[in-house]
C-alpha cells in the first residue's frame, strides 16, 4: 500500500473529518457483513472497537461472522432480502428485536 497515494490520503481525511465524528456521536455501530472485506469496513469496525461502541452485526448472503468479531458484537442477526432494495419482514423484525435487547442490556 502506498501511503502517499492521493486517493488514500483523501479517503483517510474524509474518514477522520466526517465518519469518525459521526461514529463518536452515535449510540451504536451497525456492521453489515456481505462476505466482502474492504478498507471501509475495517476502519469502521476498528473505530467502533476503539470507541467502545456497541455493535449490531448483521450478515447478508450467508456471510460468516469471524470469531474475533463475535467477541465484540453486542448482537448478531442474519438478514434476508425481500423485495429489491428492502430486507424481508422477518429481517426487519430481527433488527428491531436486536436493538430492543441492546437497549435492555444497557448497550444503547
Amino acid at each position: 500500500m502506498n501511503y502517499d497515494d492521493p486517493q488514500l490520503k483523501e479517503y483517510l481525511e474524509h474518514f477522520d473529518q466526517e465518519v469518525l465524528p459521526e461514529m463518536r456521536s452515535s449510540k451504536i455501530c451497525f456492521v453489515l457483513l456481505s462476505g466482502h472485506v474492504d478498507a471501509k469496513i475495517c476502519l469502521e469496525v476498528g473505530a467502533a472497537v476503539l470507541l467502545g461502541k456497541p455493535m449490531l452485526v448483521a450478515t447478508l448472503g450467508g456471510a460468516v461472522v469471524p470469531d474475533n468479531l463475535r467477541r465484540f458484537a453486542s448482537e448478531i442477526i442474519e438478514l434476508k432480502e425481500g423485495t429489491p432494495g428492502k430486507f424481508s419482514i422477518e429481517s426487519q423484525v430481527a433488527m428491531k428485536d436486536a436493538l430492543e435487547r441492546m437497549m435492555e442490556k444497557g448497550s444503547v
